[in-house]
């Protein structure tokens, strides 16, 4: 899927089919606790036992608007894998060693060089 932002001409391109749902209200705001923590499941991407989980959950919860928003290439991470991220993004590094694109593009360029 390619989404485009009209002001900027920016296009964001899902290149990976897994991701996590989030559960995103009428209002355009995500369901989270006071901790940052959001309501999410990991998921491949149209797996609707997952969406239907998340749904039920939602509505568990009191949540009665939105629906379902797949995000591409996220996962959950816990409290101490998030500060790690915060060091490699500061260091200069991709946040995520897991990142399947990051890791997709290096594969890439080593080929290229003959090195894979």
């Amino acid at each position: 899927m390619t989404e485009t932002n009209n002001r900027s001409n920016i296009s964001v391109v899902d290149d990976v089919n897994y991701g996590v749902y989030v559960w995103r209200t009428d209002d355009g705001s995500y369901v989270g606790d006071e901790d940052g923590n959001y309501m999410l499941i990991a998921s491949r991407k149209g797996d609707q036992k997952n969406i239907a989980a998340l749904e039920r959950s939602a509505r568990y919860y009191g949540i009665e608007g939105g629906q379902p928003e797949f995000r591409s290439g996220a996962r959950p991470v816990s409290q101490s894998e998030y500060e790690d991220q915060v060091a490699r993004q500061r260091a200069g590094l991709v946040p995520d060693k897991y990142d399947l694109g990051s890791l997709l593009d290096d594969y890439r360029a080593k080929k290229s060089r003959g090195e894979a």
